[in-house]
């Protein structure tokens, strides 16, 4: 990978180690999300759109899934390539405990929708999330 590709390459992990609890980590409140966040526009139209995006370690099905963060990052970072790899969802966790709200939902349409809207979506299952393993999609 060229220089100038890896600057259109942006990576996203949460929720520890990019995110804290309820924060950002320069430690700023996250930003609310109006409106039914699985049918917004994408802003910035202006931006430059990534070539790829790599998002790991969701662990969506938690209360430590930072739903809202997510959202506001993929409506900011367009791009032509999405990869989810590795523990998007929490399988080991909602076994134990189902846990899901409106806002995990919200975060699955809006990766659905950027699907439908021409983002080739790539999704590797981690030890968390084995269970997708049998489905075999890109």
């Amino acid at each position: 990978m060229s220089h100038a590709d890896l600057q259109k390459t942006m990576f996203f992990e949460a929720p520890h180690a990019v995110l804290g609890h309820g924060h950002l980590a320069d430690d700023k409140p996250l930003p609310s999300h109006a409106g039914d966040p699985a049918e917004d526009d994408d802003v910035h139209a202006d931006r430059m759109q990534l070539r790829a995006i790599f998002i790991s370690d969701l662990h969506i099905g938690t209360p430590g899934f930072q739903a809202e963060a997510l959202l506001d990052f993929l409506k900011h970072h367009p791009s032509d390539m999405l990869y989810l790899v590795g523990d998007i969802v929490d399988g080991w966790q909602l076994r134990r405990r189902w846990f899901w709200p409106q806002s995990h939902n919200d975060v699955l349409q809006k990766l659905l929708r950027r699907a439908r809207k021409g983002c080739r979506v790539i999704y590797v299952p981690g030890n968390h999330d084995e269970f997708a393993r049998h489905f075999g999609f890109s």
